[in-house]
């Protein structure tokens, strides 16, 4: 079973979520910055998903990664 990549981390706004051979219906993707807040949120997912957070401002964001009844969260670092 091939894990979900993120990269590059850290990055300057743009970052791609790799899902490899995963199976993406009833997928999405949420990110959230250090408050807590939903910035972003994705759904009709492809394999590989680019998300540009360009126009937020630099720190650390989570993004939540539902595939299935599976829950994956990640920290990724904006420069």
């Amino acid at each position: 079973e091939s894990k979900i990549k993120l990269y590059p981390n850290p990055n300057e706004g743009v970052f791609v979520i790799d899902f490899g051979d995963r199976q993406l219906t009833n997928s999405s993707v949420l990110v959230y910055n250090s408050n807590g807040q939903i910035i972003r949120s994705i759904s009709n997912l492809s394999f590989k998903e680019t998300v540009d957070l360009s126009n937020a401002p630099g720190g650390l964001y989570i993004v939540q990664v539902l595939y299935g009844n599976n829950l994956n969260s990640y920290k990724v670092l904006k420069k």
